[in-house]
C-alpha cells in the first residue's frame, strides 16, 4: 500500500485556474468568426468589380491597412488572457467540499514542488519573438500577391475573398504567440517562490521544537479525477493531550492560525495567558476558544491575509519579508510553548 508521500506525488493537481482565459478564448473566436464573414463580404465586393489600378490598390489598401494592426491587436490580446492565468485557489471553486490530509516528510517536500512544476510547465512555454514580424511579412505578400492575381486576371477564380481566412489565420496565431508570451516571471518561478515560502516557515517552527518530531500535512480537495491544494500544515504534539498545529492559510477561505488541542482546564487557563500576547493586543491577531466534534480547542488566527495562493504578490517576496514573516511566527510559537510547558 503506498505512503502518503507516495500518493501526494502521483497525483494529478489542478495548479493553473485557467477558467477566465478559456473564456477570453471563445470570446477571440466568436469575434475572429464574426470578422471572418464580414470581411469576406466586403472583399467579394471588391473582388466583384473590374480590375482597374484603383481597384487594384484598393484591394491592396485593405488588406495592408487592416491586417497589420489586427495582428498586433490579437497579439495583446493573447498577452491579456495570458495575465488572466492565476494559481488555482480551492477557497473560490471547492470551499465546501471534504479535505483529505497527506503526511509529508520535510525532505520529501522538494519532490512534492518537483511534481508540480512538471504539470505547470505547459503553460511555461517561450513565445517566438519573430513571430510578429513574420506574421506582417505574411499579410503583406498575401496582399500583393492576392492583388497581382486580380488585377492581371490570372486565374478563373477570383482568390482575393480568401484574404480574410488567411488574415484570421494570421492573427489567431498572434494571439497564440501573446498568450505564451511571459510578462514576467513564469509559474516555475512562482512555485519555486512559494516552496521557499513554505520551507522557511516550516524551517523556522521546527528550530523551535527541534524535539517535537512535527508532522507536514497536505490538504487537498478532490475535485473529479484532480486535486486542488488548500493547505499546508505542520502538527506537533507536545505533551500526551497537547497537540499543536500551524496552518499557512495557503487558499482564500484558509487564515494563517495555529490551533492548540488540549484538555479544557489547559484550554482555559492558556486562553488567558495567550489574550496578552503582542500580537492579539495590536489587533493583528484574533484568539478563541471554539467547540468542536472532538472537544474545545484554541485558536490563533492572522486577520490580515498574508498568504494567498491566487494572489502571487503574497509569496513572491524579498528575503526581508519572507524573514520577517518566520520571525514573527517563530516568536508566536516560542510563546505558546513557554505557557504550556
Amino acid at each position: 500500500m503506498m505512503g502518503d508521500m507516495e500518493v501526494a506525488v502521483r497525483l494529478k493537481y489542478n495548479l493553473i485556474d485557467s477558467w477566465d482565459a478559456k473564456h477570453q478564448h471563445a470570446l477571440i473566436l466568436g469575434f475572429s468568426l464574426l470578422i471572418l464573414i464580414t470581411y469576406t463580404i466586403f472583399l467579394w465586393f471588391i473582388c466583384s468589380m473590374v480590375p482597374s489600378l484603383l481597384t487594384t490598390l484598393l484591394l491592396l489598401g485593405s488588406q495592408i491597412g487592416l491586417g497589420l494592426p489586427a495582428t498586433r491587436a490579437y497579439y495583446d490580446f493573447g498577452v491579456a488572457a495570458r495575465s488572466m492565468l492565476e494559481f488555482y485557489d480551492s477557497g473560490v471553486h471547492n470551499s465546501s467540499d471534504s479535505v483529505e490530509n497527506l503526511s509529508v516528510n520535510f525532505g520529501e517536500l522538494s519532490l512534492l514542488f518537483e511534481r508540480m512544476n512538471m504539470q505547470a510547465a505547459k503553460y511555461d512555454k517561450d513565445s517566438l519573438d519573430d513571430l510578429n514580424d513574420l506574421a506582417w511579412f505574411m499579410i503583406i505578400v498575401w496582399s500583393l500577391i492576392s492583388s497581382i492575381v486580380f488585377l492581371g486576371q490570372f486565374s478563373r477564380f477570383s482568390i482575393c475573398p480568401y484574404g480574410a481566412l488567411v488574415l484570421i489565420i494570421v492573427c489567431l496565431v498572434c494571439y497564440y504567440n501573446g498568450f505564451r508570451t511571459m510578462s514576467s516571471t513564469s509559474f516555475e518561478e512562482e512555485l519555486d517562490h512559494l516552496e521557499f515560502y513554505v520551507y522557511s516557515h516550516i524551517s523556522s517552527i521546527d528550530a523551535e521544537l527541534p524535539n517535537a518530531n512535527g508532522i507536514i500535512v497536505l490538504q487537498v480537495i478532490k475535485n473529479r479525477s484532480n486535486y486542488s491544494i488548500v493547505d499546508f500544515l505542520i502538527e506537533y504534539k507536545l505533551q500526551k493531550e497537547l497537540t499543536l498545529e500551524y496552518h499557512m492559510g495557503l487558499s482564500s477561505f484558509r487564515k494563517e492560525r495555529f490551533i492548540l488541542k488540549a484538555p479544557v482546564d489547559v484550554i482555559e487557563n492558556v486562553y488567558q495567558k495567550m489574550k496578552e500576547f503582542s500580537v492579539v493586543q495590536q489587533g493583528d491577531w484574533t484568539i478563541e476558544q471554539v467547540t468542536t466534534q472532538s472537544g474545545k480547542i484554541l485558536r490563533l488566527a492572522n486577520q490580515k491575509k498574508i498568504l494567498d495562493i491566487s494572489e502571487k504578490n503574497t509569496f513572491i517576496l524579498g528575503l526581508s519579508n519572507v524573514k520577517k514573516s518566520t520571525e514573527m511566527v517563530s516568536g508566536i510559537i516560542r510563546n505558546i510553548v513557554e505557557i504550556v510547558q
